[in-house]
């Protein structure tokens, strides 16, 4: 499988790295970084403050678009249509069901995600792997790298710490965030590069750094009623963020504190821009609804927000409703332009039905589409 010139670059031994201690590390800093880092935390404190005010899952959307954007990072795609679909049909691409199961994933991990801890970090790996890899569960017992062939770590971007020195590198990880007098943001971003560095397990150590993202930001108490899209945001910055982490690896903290700190403002501009589309299409939706007494069909706009493409049981489901009173619902909603009628592709007696609600799917979409949002949105 491999060249002879490839086995020719495999030695006897490798140099894997040992990372710095970082708890008690007060980083040197310029002094508009920090300032940046503190003005930006404050918004995201207000905003989440705002989310807790709404009567709207907006957080299951956000969560929704942070998933997709993660598995964006890892070269993974597919449209928000196949994604929602694939949480309830098979028939739909590999990449729609792998980032359908990435969503679940990331929802079942921040459920578990209680603290900043050893355990809590094992828990949203488990999370993350237990249906793709179950194998790969729990910290790594064997030598990985980053880059280079399969072959050995000879040529590799970068080489982790052996796997004997990754329990009393993540308790130092863990003392940091919990003892750092650095501005939250800060903490934030050189724990999650530290974590990166010594990348604990055999794999899903990118979406469990970029989860683990959102426990800290609970942690400091910049975010604790609800989550943001930060992959979303790391996603315009994807080449800055892998360039930080190589600098990190080689001694410097302030790139991954900029790109982690303009990525959390991005994240910010995204979510209040998620927020005001919601709001916008629930009151719209509410207009339509307005002299419908039925409860069923004024509960259905909440559900289809985290389920943006259902299908009948589903709906039957999640509102506790009778088959004959789901296929009411289901009919008012499409009488009203809520929702639109698909099919799944194939012979005719495997073709399913299912509902789309093309105004969330359409946000959706927009998310992964805006830079000249985040360009002009003030710093």
């Amino acid at each position: 499988m491999f060249s002879r010139s490839q086995r020719a670059k495999v030695r006897a031994t490798f140099d894997a790295s040992i990372p710095a201690r970082i708890c008690g590390l007060v980083p040197d800093l310029p002094q508009d970084l920090v300032d940046r880092a503190c003005r930006i935390a404050i918004a995201l404190a207000r905003f989440d403050e705002s989310l807790h005010a709404l009567h709207i899952d907006l957080p299951a959307l956000m969560l929704r678009s942070e998933s997709a954007a993660s598995s964006h990072i890892e070269h993974l795609t597919s449209s928000a249509r196949n994604i929602a679909l694939a949480e309830i049909t098979e028939d739909v691409s590999r990449n729609a069901r792998t980032i359908a199961a990435n969503v679940a994933a990331m929802q079942r991990a921040m459920e578990v995600a209680s603290d900043f801890s050893i355990e809590s970090i094992e828990a949203i790996q488990a999370r993350l792997m237990e249906d793709s890899a179950p194998q790969l569960v729990g910290l790594r017992n064997q030598q990985v790298w980053v880059g280079g062939t399969g072959i050995s770590p000879h040529g590799a971007l970068f080489v982790p710490p052996s796997a004997a020195r990754v329990p009393e590198l993540l308790e130092d990880l863990v003392a940091y965030v919990h003892t750092s007098t650095a501005p939250a943001l800060v903490t934030c971003a050189i724990a999650h590069a530290q974590f990166e560095t010594i990348h604990p397990f055999a794999d899903g150590n990118g979406r469990t750094g970029r989860a683990l993202l959102h426990v800290m930001l609970a942690e400091t108490g910049v975010l604790t009623q609800s989550s943001l899209p930060v992959s979303a945001g790391l996603l315009h910055h994807v080449d800055e963020y892998f360039d930080a982490l190589s600098a990190y690896q080689s001694g410097k903290v302030e790139p991954v504190v900029r790109v982690v700190v303009a990525s959390l403002r991005d994240a910010l501009v995204i979510g209040q821009w998620l927020k005001a589309e919601v709001v916008d299409l629930m009151e719209e939706w509410q207009e339509r609804l307005d002299g419908r007494a039925d409860a069923a069909i004024r509960r259905l706009p909440a559900l289809l927000i985290r389920h943006p493409v259902v299908d009948g049981p589903m709906v039957a489901k999640e509102l506790h409703i009778s088959a004959p009173t789901m296929r009411k619902t289901i009919g008012e909603a499409l009488g009203l332009g809520i929702l639109s009628l698909r099919k799944t592709r194939g012979a005719e007696r495997r073709r399913k039905t299912y509902y789309q609600a093309d105004a969330v799917l359409e946000i959706l979409e927009e998310v992964a589409n805006l830079p000249a949002l985040l360009r002009e949105a003030p710093s």
